[in-house]
């Protein structure tokens, strides 16, 4: 099992849970904010629904901050070296000054729990007629 020292910006792994065997973890920053740590990462080949059709589709989540026990937990194995999606650092610079105003707060769940949220979040709302 990973720890918290084997963990850099840039590294490609694979989570427990994964929908897609594509789907991977990517490390853009590491933060230590206080008592936590908190990684920045993007979620590579997400399964999330398409906008208009619902149905599940390869996709990027940016940028999710999860603390480190709960990404650790959630992780397999490295899979290399991966660059930093664009988009990246966009979200972490708002994410990272509403956190530095105490307006923002990072993820406790695993990766297969932040995915199913964002699935959950983005799914088509049917009108009721």
């Amino acid at each position: 099992m990973a720890t918290a020292a084997d963990l850099a910006p840039g590294q490609a792994w694979s989570y427990r849970g994964a929908q897609l065997p594509s789907s991977r973890v990517v490390i853009g920053r590491i933060d230590i904010t206080g008592a936590t740590t908190v990684a920045s990462v993007s979620i590579v080949d997400a399964p999330l629904p398409d906008p208009e059709t619902g149905a599940l589709a390869p996709r990027l989540v940016e940028h999710a901050p999860i603390a480190i026990d709960a990404l650790l937990a959630s992780l397999l194995r490295r899979e290399g070296d991966a660059p930093i999606p664009e988009g990246f650092e966009g979200g972490y610079r708002v994410w990272r000054n509403a956190f530095d105003a105490g307006q923002g707060g990072f993820f406790t769940l695993g990766v297969e729990e932040i995915v199913r949220m964002f699935q959950t979040a983005l799914a088509p709302q049917r009108a009721a007629h």
